[in-house]
C-alpha cells in the first residue's frame, strides 16, 4: 500500500494541531497545559488509524525518530512467517500485510463454497460459506479442504487470518486489529505490536447450511470474483490495479481471457498497467470448481 497521500495528509494536520495549541487554541477558556499566558510550544499527541499506520509513511519524515512513538490501530491478523515468506516472494518490496490474510481466506472461502455447491452462482453457493467455517474437520488450505470435500466429509476452514467465525448474515463475529507502535527508524516496530481480537464467538452462526453437492460435481462456468480499486480520488493511493490469478485445474483445457491456465491451489498477484481513465476496473479470479 503506498501511503504518500496519507502521509503528507496526517504531517500537515500535526503540524496545523502544533500550530493552533502553541497560539493557545483548542478548549475554549481552559487550561492550555502550561502556566502563565499559555504561550509557547505544546506537545501534541496524534493516535493513527487505517492507512497512515503503514511503514510507508515513514518515507515522507526525514528526521530519525521523528514518528518513534507514536501509536495507532489497523485491522491486522498474526500473520505466520511462512505466509508472510509466500507474499514476499510475490512482491519482495511489500511493506506492510493488511487484509492480507482476509483476502487470501475470502477467495479460498467462496472457491470451497463454489465446490460444495457444484455451482459458481454467488446466489447459491452462498449459502454454504458459514458452514464451512465451523463443526467439521480442520483444514487449512484450499487443497485439504476440497480433498475432504471430496470424500464426503464436513469441513473447518481455519485460513490465514486464523480460525473464522461468521454470523448469521455473513459478516464476521469476530475479527482482529492490531495495536501499532513506530520506532526510532520511523518505521513499524514489530516486537511491540499487539493482537486483539474484537467482537463476541457467541455470535457466529450455528446452522451449516444445505448439504453439500454429490462429491465430483462440476459446472462448466468459472468462478469469477471481481474486485475495484480508485484510480482517482482521497483513495487512489491505494495502488494500480492487480489481478489476482488463482491456478487452474489441470483437467481444464481453455480458461477464459485473461485467466492463468495452471491448477487452481494457489494464487499469484500480477500489476495492470492503468489507463488514463477516472473509472476502476474490475480484476477478476478464475477457478472451476472440479476434481484435480
Amino acid at each position: 500500500m503506498r501511503t504518500g497521500t496519507t502521509a503528507r495528509s496526517i504531517a500537515i494536520t500535526g503540524a496545523a494541531l502544533l500550530a493552533i495549541t502553541a497560539c493557545g487554541g483548542g478548549d475554549e477558556g481552559g487550561d492550555t497545559g502550561a502556566e502563565g499566558d499559555g504561550g509557547g510550544e505544546k506537545q501534541v499527541n496524534i493516535y493513527g488509524t487505517d492507512g497512515n499506520m503503514g511503514n510507508a509513511l515513514g518515507e515522507d519524515f526525514s528526521e530519525e525518530g521523528a514518528l518513534a512513538g507514536m501509536k495507532g490501530t489497523t485491522p491486522l491478523t498474526d500473520l505466520s512467517e511462512d505466509f508472510k515468506n509466500r507474499l514476499l516472494e510475490i512482491d519482495p518490496d511489500l511493506q506492510d500485510y493488511n487484509y492480507a490474510g482476509e483476502t487470501y481466506d475470502a477467495v479460498v472461502l467462496s472457491g470451497l463454497a463454489a465446490q460444495a455447491a457444484g455451482s459458481t452462482e454467488a446466489n447459491v453457493f452462498k449459502e454454504y460459506v458459514n458452514g464451512l467455517t465451523f463443526g467439521g474437520e480442520a483444514c487449512t488450505d484450499f487443497a485439504s479442504c476440497k480433498a475432504i470435500l471430496d470424500a464426503g466429509g464436513n469441513v473447518d476452514y481455519d485460513g490465514a487470518s486464523g480460525p473464522l467465525s461468521f454470523a448469521d448474515p455473513g459478516e464476521p463475529a469476530e475479527a482482529s486489529f492490531g495495536l501499532l507502535q513506530f520506532g526510532e527508524d520511523n518505521t513499524l516496530d514489530d516486537d511491540a505490536t499487539e493482537f486483539v481480537i474484537a467482537g463476541d464467538e457467541e455470535n457466529a452462526a450455528t446452522d451449516e447450511g444445505p448439504a453439500p453437492a454429490a462429491a465430483g460435481t462440476t459446472t462448466s462456468e468459472p468462478l469469477v470474483i471481481g474486485t475495484l480499486l480508485p484510480l482517482t480520488g482521497n483513495l487512489a493511493f491505494l495502488g494500480p490495479r492487480r489481478s489476482p490469478v488463482p491456478r487452474w485445474p489441470s483437467r481444464t483445457s481453455t480458461p477464459p481471457a485473461g485467466c492463468s491456465a495452471s491448477p487452481c491451489s494457489s494464487s499469484r498477484v500480477t500489476p495492470v498497467t492503468p489507463r488514463p481513465t477516472p473509472r476502476p476496473r474490475p480484476s477478476t479470479v478464475c477457478c472451476r470448481p472440479g476434481p484435480t
